[in-house]
């Protein structure tokens, strides 16, 4: 049999400028990063947040180490948002918010709940509340300044009287903040219920002061996409599709334009670069008075991470070039060894890219030579350091169109070796063959013998010679 779960919650309060009644929604799902349960209650300018930390205890361990670093990141989080925040942990929903109204940082080990909040001055036991508020709050201001009156200076000193004294002269409130005192969960139950977001991920803005100037156009899309971006952290989704729509002041004219990267992701950063080459070619002839930002998104896939781990920078750097020459109609990969006789044809570019459903794969080619493979990270190409390098017999610089020499070239190369270190030849099957003449032609070449030369400037070269008029070609350069 399993052991109990032992009772842990976080309570947050978070503090702006703005009326936070129509934002909890919003903070709520950024903190799924940390809890699947929340709830959460907002009066005005101010909101607190209560997050079940026992239920997943095993899996904070794992990804934050530590209920510190847990709450650092919290911080964090509430501070990018453009908001204050306190922040406490402890057993029980009502001791955690006392001990982060009165000491703004406050981790309670677990069972030293009561210890903790022994040292407390009386004004906390207005603080305990968790997800049920005091109906009557001046009430239980009254209850701390008649203690205060007697001579009682800390929530410990009310230690000395019992359960009977309190709902005797309290009545049910008196009895509730007795059992709160006491920091048990059993006593005052107050369970945690997954948090479902409903909301859409969309952002409107409307601007008091429209703007005109690409740079600040750019900042206030960036602050609304950083919420939504951190909206679907906590949902775990990634971005497949950005929609920005930009109104004009004046005329009334929508400029609307779309992002798709080369694979689904949740990169600040890599959208920022993104935005920037887009809108400096909008031409913003009137203000822009309205924006909407929206988010087509797809669930996130976690994956873990093997013992040789991938360059994760140089991949995020190739996803955005792909990306930027995908926005200008233009083609991007890697050149990729496929097994073919004729050397001109044993590299191809990997791959063209298209969308079927909500999954990337790979463009049917009419040509075979075409073809290619996704990775399993989604991007195309992968960035994988001289894979083919190290199983290629020839140059890794290598012509489509090998280039006759005449007799002058020829005289100047020095060979390493008057025997070919390679022969190639084509069978009756294959027909025309060879490099292509001007006319895209194939040149009827039975065999070619290859051999390695160097230049004036000290390049190896590649070359082979045609047996049938005993011509030197140009087909390639040793790197």
């Amino acid at each position: 049999m399993e052991p109990p779960t032992k009772a842990r919650t976080l309570a947050i309060e978070v503090s702006g400028s703005q009326n936070l009644t129509k934002s909890v929604g919003e903070i709520g799902e950024i903190l799924l990063h940390f809890s699947p349960r929340i709830a959460h209650r907002a009066v005005e300018t101010r909101a607190w947040f209560f997050l079940d930390l026992g239920s997943h205890a095993p899996w904070i361990e794992r990804n934050f180490g530590s209920e510190v670093r847990l709450l650092d990141s919290v911080f964090q989080k509430i501070t990018d948002l453009g908001f204050t925040a306190r922040a406490a942990i402890a057993d029980t929903a009502p001791t955690a918010q006392a001990f982060a109204a009165m000491h703004t940082f406050w981790i309670s080990s677990p069972g030293q709940a009561v210890a903790d909040l022994d040292r407390l001055p009386l004004g906390a036991i207005l603080h305990l509340e968790g997800l049920k508020p005091w109906d009557h709050p001046s009430r239980i201001d009254g209850i701390a300044g008649f203690f205060s009156l007697l001579g009682f200076r800390t929530v410990g000193d009310l230690r000395s009287f019992t359960q009977p004294s309190f709902q005797e002269r309290w009545g049910a409130m008196g009895n509730t903040l007795f059992e709160r005192l006491q920091a048990r969960a059993d006593l005052d139950p107050q369970p945690i219920a997954p948090f479902l977001p409903i909301d859409p991920l969309k952002s409107f803005v409307h601007l008091d002061f429209p703007v005109s100037v690409v740079s600040l156009l750019l900042h206030e899309i960036e602050t609304s996409l950083k919420k939504l971006l951190a909206r679907m952290e906590g949902r775990r989704l990634v971005v497949r599709r950005l929609r920005i729509k930009l109104r004009c002041e004046y005329s009334g004219h929508e400029h609307l334009f779309e992002l798709e990267p080369s694979t689904p992701t949740r990169d600040f950063h890599f959208f920022r670069v993104l935005l920037e080459n887009r809108l400096d070619r909008i031409e913003l002839l009137n203000p822009i008075q309205d924006l909407e930002v929206e988010i087509d998104p797809l669930p996130e896939k976690e994956t873990q991470d093997g013992f040789l781990n991938r360059a994760t920078v140089d991949q995020s750097k190739l996803a955005i070039l792909t990306s930027l020459l995908a926005q200008e109609g233009a083609r991007a990969g890697v050149a990729t060894l496929q097994d073919e006789v004729w050397p001109e044809n044993t590299w191809f570019l990997n791959p063209d890219i298209t969308r079927a459903g909500d999954a990337m794969k790979p463009k049917p080619a009419a040509d075979e030579t075409e073809r290619g493979v996704l990775d399993e990270t989604g991007f195309a190409p992968r960035f994988i350091y001289a894979r083919e390098l190290k199983e290629a017999p020839r140059p890794t610089l290598l012509l489509k169109k090998p280039r006759l020499l005449d007799a002058t070239e020829i005289a100047k190369l020095h060979f390493y070796s008057g025997r070919p270190v390679e022969r190639i030849e084509y069978g009756w099957w294959e027909g025309r063959a060879g490099p292509s003449n001007s006319r895209g032609e194939g040149l009827q070449i039975p065999r070619r013998d290859y051999y390695i030369a160097r230049d004036g400037d000290g390049r190896n070269l590649w070359l082979f010679q045609d047996s049938s008029d005993e011509k030197f070609y140009l087909h390639g350069a040793f790197d």
